[in-house]
């Protein structure tokens, strides 16, 4: 099926409500399946996942050469920053690479809402609609909330180092939104400091919005589904046996074949989301143990900063 050329479904102030945050959050980095995957998209999509993976490659790098030169803490924030960016690139990714599947899943969604007319449907389904709403909008904010603490207090550092300063023994370290400040030279030039800063605090606002927003995302999509089958349930729940036989035959064939449409509208939104979702679980499995490492190590030290700051930062997980 050429789904570039197919005409689309109109939106109604319901489709709106129900699914225009996720269509603002995915067009933002390009993963609207809707659009069509021309140079622009394409661009967009480079670029954000540009930006994640030379963040990557310059961490991990830091992270072999330098080593932990500063506060564990920073430390364990840098790898959190690692792993969660890895995940926020496949869910740019992968979600382009299923783009039919998406396109199926969405439409579908738009295409209920264009035919809901009764009040007691409707109802349900923005019921559903509204948890998927308020988990977004609770998910985001909180999301770019934690980052503003992260820019804000670490501004970068303005002053120049003297010769005189460097060669001193002194540590003289520089501000990074996350991770390790003595991963920053204080040879570079200021032009070359600033535009790296610079690139971590996008970074920052790219992550939030990929790998958060690609958790409400999903859920927003998944509370549609659930929606559909919370209505097919209900439909065959007002099956009535003193009807038409003819008349309740065709009732139950309908319901058959919605049964059997919502079955692979499932199993097409499973099939898209499986390894996205298994990589979480990964992801989140290492944080975990790291913030468990970061624990007991507190706890041996009697480092009370380091306990306190085991429940790491909400941007890492959800």
């Amino acid at each position: 099926m050429d789904y570039n050329n197919r005409k689309p479904t109109k939106w109604n102030s319901d489709t709106t409500y129900a699914l225009g945050p996720y269509k603002l959050l995915t067009r933002s980095i390009g993963i609207w399946p809707l659009d069509h995957f021309g140079k622009v998209i394409f661009l967009q999509v480079f670029l954000n996942s540009f930006i994640q993976c030379l963040i990557i490659i310059i961490f991990i790098d830091e992270l072999i050469t330098k080593g932990n030169c500063g506060l564990i803490t920073d430390t364990v924030d840098a790898l959190s920053l690692i792993a969660t960016s890895i995940l926020s690139v496949c869910k740019i990714i992968l979600p382009l690479v299923y783009k039919k599947r998406m396109y199926f899943i969405v439409n579908s969604a738009i295409e209920d809402w264009a035919n809901v007319h009764d009040k007691k449907s409707k109802t349900i389904m923005l019921k559903y609609a509204f948890a998927g709403r308020i988990v977004f909008i609770i998910q985001m904010i909180g999301a770019y909330m934690t980052i503003v603490p992260l820019i804000f207090g670490n501004p970068p550092t303005i002053h120049k180092f003297s010769s005189d300063q460097l060669s001193d023994n002194a540590t003289m370290l520089r501000n990074i939104p996350i991770g390790p400040n003595c991963w920053v030279s204080t040879s570079i030039s200021m032009s070359i400091y600033f535009a790296y800063y610079g690139l971590v605090t996008v970074h920052l606002v790219i992550l939030c919005t990929a790998y958060i927003g690609g958790d409400v995302y999903i859920f927003g999509i998944a509370m549609h589904v659930c929606g559909q089958f919370k209505l097919l349930y209900t439909d065959m729940e007002s099956l009535d046996g003193k009807k038409n036989f003819f008349s309740l035959r065709k009732q139950i064939n309908q319901l058959s074949q919605r049964h059997t449409y919502l079955i692979k509208l499932a199993n097409e939104f499973e099939r898209t989301f499986n390894l996205i979702i298994l990589l979480q679980v990964a992801a989140n499995t290492f944080i975990i143990g790291i913030s468990g490492i970061l624990l007991l190590w507190g706890l041996k030290t009697g480092n009370t900063s380091l306990v306190n700051h085991c429940p790491h930062k909400p941007e890492t997980y959800n």
